[in-house]
This record gives structure tokens, sequence and C-alpha cells, in this order.
């Protein structure tokens, strides 16, 4: 037994993971950073906005997205110190394999493609609508008329959507073309994208009224108060996902130590004015009470008497979803690959065309999945479970920055240490307690590296109960907010406790600053999203998800692993 969950929670060693990959380092800082845009501005702008300006936050929606960016700052900060520092693709499959082991990053990995499968395909599903929609649903009145429709109830469709599947094969086409094909593809979508939202701000600023912002009547710049802030800032949370497309292209960057920091920082700088301005321009060019949370932007337009901007507008959403798809495609091909190549998953995954230089079965089956789904079942109000995925993964990043840094090494480094009248040296080991908080060795006494390990474990657990309770318990009882303030303060305790550790300090890589308390930020928001947007279904989903990923190690991944 012993044996078994030594290898089930084996670590894959730092020294393993080296630059050398099959596949081309054909990507530039333009072509990351178009590749960040058009994954991180998708459909979610056209709808996210609407939602967030007249439920939660009126014109304080600018507000909203200026702190989502901050926290998406945080996250990004953390995928970016990884993937530069790494040069080898898997995103969080991979930190988890150098931090909590095998099993949990096969966990990870898995719910991951799942995710990735089952979003491409409502993707899908959404462009063909949204286009069938500019045509008076000619092609699905037809398809049901025509062709074939039944009434089996969800998850499955009223019909057989081939616009859908036919989107899907057309652009896994061009992703199999190869790398820089698709970032040709994405660039353009994205650039088309960028000039649809720069006409709607610079459209909504010139036929702007600042009594919207003003109004006593619809309650001025801050209709909801601050509360409504922070409840916008987290539906605008979802508009920013996606960037970790770039993580993903490590293994094709020509140079991932500069050029995936440079396109993270120009993509989240591009997509936040981006963003700022939208949402700043259709709540000045109408009052938000009249904003279509469903079609903010069109009914923005609409209301102030502009309907030939409508058409305009209409290519966004399509544009969105489109460089969605592709980016889904490419990020699964490049997941399995990694898995794949560490034995995990079927070998076949993890070969790599010699013309395209491109893992072609990856991304021909990811296609075929996504196609497949998109055809005959309609799982939008089903999958809400990525949402759970997706704020675990990008907790569990932040905890893999922080054990990293804190990893025990053998190598001991004598490093000299000045005082305020002599001079003396110590051993520097990485997870060792610094020299001037020498008096607390009492307290510590453990191996380098597992004292930070015990405190990150204890404050996630802290985070969790300050999440439940805040968002859970709500603020209308005292003893939650007293219960909330004591876990808080164990959760400072804790993080000065990491801080009067030694850090490993690699001067050949990139490293954030202010390591344990950016990640540790970042992890406590996305506990507290986590708990905010969770549902029953999205919790079932999460825990089948789990079961069938360990079904499938137990089954393939144990035997073969690398």
């Amino acid at each position: 037994m012993g044996s078994v969950c030594r290898k089930i929670l084996r670590n894959k060693h730092l020294d393993a993971v080296t630059g050398d990959t099959s596949l081309s380092r054909c990507l530039g800082v333009c072509d990351l950073t178009f590749m960040g845009i058009g994954s991180m501005v998708g459909s979610g702008i056209y709808v996210m906005t609407g939602v967030a300006a007249k439920q939660h936050a009126g014109p304080g929606i600018v507000l909203s997205f200026i702190i989502a960016a901050v926290v998406i700052l945080m996250v990004m900060a953390s995928y970016t110190e990884l993937a530069a520092s790494l040069h080898r693709t898997g995103s969080a499959y991979l930190y988890m394999y150098l931090t909590l082991g095998e099993l949990p990053a096969f966990i990870v990995g898995f719910a991951s493609l799942l995710v990735i499968i089952l979003g491409g395909a409502t993707n899908s599903r959404a462009w063909s609508a949204y286009v069938d929609s500019l045509f008076e649903d000619a092609v699905a009145n037809f398809t049901m008329t025509h062709v074939a429709s039944w009434d089996v109830g969800p998850p499955i469709a009223r019909f057989p959507d081939f616009m859908a599947a036919g989107v899907i094969i057309a652009i896994t086409l061009v992703v199999s073309a190869g790398a820089k094909c698709s970032s040709w593809f994405i660039g353009v979508f994205a650039v088309i994208n960028v000039l649809i939202l720069i006409f709607v701000s610079i459209v909504g600023f010139i036929y702007a009224d600042l009594s919207n912002w003003t109004n006593p009547d619809t309650g001025g710049f801050l209709p909801f108060g601050w509360q409504g802030i922070i409840r916008g800032s987290a539906a605008c949370f979802w508009a920013f996902s996606g960037f970790e497309v770039i993580s993903m292209a490590v293994e094709e960057a020509r140079n991932s130590h500069r050029d995936i920091p440079l396109s993270s920082v120009l993509v989240l700088v591009i997509v936040t004015i981006l963003y700022v301005c939208t949402s700043a321009s259709i709540t000045l060019i109408t009052s938000y009470v009249n904003i279509d949370a469903e079609a903010p932007l069109p009914s923005a337009f609409a209301t102030r008497g502009l309907p030939w901007a409508h058409y305009i507008v209409a290519l966004g959403p399509v544009c969105g979803l489109t460089t969605s798809m592709v980016t889904s495609l490419y990020g699964f091909s490049r997941m399995a690959y990694t898995m794949a190549d560490d034995g995990l998953l079927f070998t076949a995954f993890s070969r790599v065309d010699s013309c395209s230089q491109v893992p072609l079965f990856s991304i021909l089956f990811s296609g075929s999945c996504m196609a497949l789904v998109a055809l005959f079942f309609n799982i939008a109000d089903i999958i809400t479970f990525s949402v759970n995925i997706t704020l675990i993964n990008y907790a569990l990043v932040a905890a893999c920055v922080i054990m990293l840094r804190y990893k025990g090494s053998p190598n001991k480094e004598l490093i000299t240490v000045a005082g305020a009248e002599h001079r003396e040296s110590e051993e520097r080991v990485a997870g060792g307690l610094k020299h001037k908080y020498r008096r607390l060795q009492f307290i510590f006494r453990c191996q380098p590296g597992r004292w930070p390990n015990i405190a990150l474990g204890a404050m996630v657990g802290c985070m969790l109960v300050v999440a439940m309770l805040l968002m859970l318990g709500g603020y209308k009882h005292w003893w939650t907010l007293v219960s909330a303030l004591v876990f808080l303060l164990f959760m400072i305790i804790l993080l000065l406790s990491m801080g009067a550790h030694h850090q490993v300090k690699r001067e050949s890589q990139l490293q954030i600053p202010c390591v344990p308390l950016i990640p540790s930020i970042s992890m406590f928001c996305c506990l507290l999203l986590l708990f905010a947007n969770s549902t029953v279904s999205g919790w079932i989903g999460t825990l089948i998800t789990l079961v069938i990923a360990i079904l499938i190690y137990i089954c393939y991944g144990y035997r073969h692993s690398k």
C-alpha cells in the first residue's frame, strides 16, 4: 500500500523539465499577444457587460472591471512565472505534477481537457445560434422541418446542429495546419474584435450623456453601492478568462523566458483598456436601466437611436466565439500532448506531425469530440462545473508557485548577513529558517521546505472557512464576521511564518515579487469566487469528473506512467 501511495503521489523533478521540444518554436510576442487577446476577448464581454451593469454595478461597472483586472493580474503572475521558468507546456497539469504529485496532476489535467471539450462544443452551438438568428432562424427551421427533430429533453438537443459541427470541423483543419497558421487566424479575428470594441467606445463617447452617470433618479454612479461593485467584479472576472492559452504555447515560443511575460502584460493591459472603455461608453450612451442584459451593446445603440450600429456590433460575438473555439482546440491538443508524453494518456496524443509540427492526432481527436457533442447535445445548462474547475485550477497554480519557492534542496549556499555591529555567515537552504529568526527554531523544527508546506495547507483551510462564512453565512450575523476575522488573523500569522524562511533564488529565471503574499491573495480571491458562484449541479459535475479521472488513471495512467 505504501508503494502505491508513493507512486501516485510522486513528483516530476525540476531537472526533468527541459526546454527540448518536438514542436516548432515559431511564435513571437505579437503571435502570443494576439492569441491571448483572441482567447480573452470572446463572447463574454458582449454578455457580461450587460449583466454586471444592469444587475450589479450600474455605471460603476468601470470600477468592477478594474478590480477584476487586478485579481486576474495576480492569477496571471503565477502562470507567467511558472511558464517562463519551466519552458514546458502543460499549464496547471505540469505545475501540479511538480508539487502535489502524479494523481492530483492527472485529475487536474483530465478535468481541464473535459472542460475544454464541452466548452468548445457549447461555443460552437452558440456561434451557430447567433449566426442563424441573423437570418431569422432559417437554418434551424429547415433542419427541423426537412431533416430531423425530436423532443427527448436535456441534454439532447431538439435537432442536429450541422452548422455547429461544421464550424468545428473547419476550425480543426485550420489548427491542424500548424501553430503559425492558428496564430494568424486568431490574429485576424482578434483584430476585428478589437476594432469593434474601439468603434463601440468611440461612438459611445461621441454620443455620451454625463447625466446617465449623475442622475439621482437612477442612483448616480454607484446605484448599488460598493457591494454592487464587488458583485459586479465577480461577473466581470469571467470576461478575463482564457489567458492560460499563453502558458500552453510556451514550447512554441521563440524565447519563452522573454516572450511569455511580455505578451501576458500586453494582453492584460490591452484587454483591460478595451473593457473599461466599452463599459464606460455604453453606460454613458444610455442609462443602465435601459440596457438589455442579454444584448447590452446593440440595445444601448438602439435606445440612443443608432440602429445602424447594430450591424457592426453584430460581428463581435461571431468573432469572439470563433477565436474561443480555435484556442479551445489549441489548448486541448497541447495539454493532451504533454500528458501523453508523460505516459498518462495514450501515446498517439504525443505524436507530432513531421510536416506541420503539431500533435495532429490530439487536434483531430478533440475536434471530432467537439463536433459530435455539438451535433446532438445542448449542454450549456449542465456544464456549470467548468466554473469550479477553472477557479480551482487558478488557486492551485498560485499554491504551486509558493511550494516551488520553498522547495528544499540538498545544495546549500553560504551567504553573508550584515548586522548592525557585526557580520557573520549562515547557510542558506531553500525552505530553511532565515538567520534573523534563528531563535524560533524550537517552533520550526522540521526539514527545509516542510514548514512552508504545512503553513500553506493550514492557510488554505483557513481560506476555505472564511470564504464559506462570508459567502454562505452572509454579513447579517455578528458571529460569522467575528469567526471570519479570527481565521483571517490565523492566515496572516501563517503567511508571516512562511516569510521567515528562505526562498529558492534562480537568477536566470523570472520570479514575481512579494511571494507568498501575491499568490495567497490570488488564492483567497479565487476561493471567494468559487463559493460565491457555486451551485449544486456544479459540485455534482465536479464530483463526477473527479471519479471518472481516478478510474481512467487506475486503468491506464498508473501502469504506463513514465
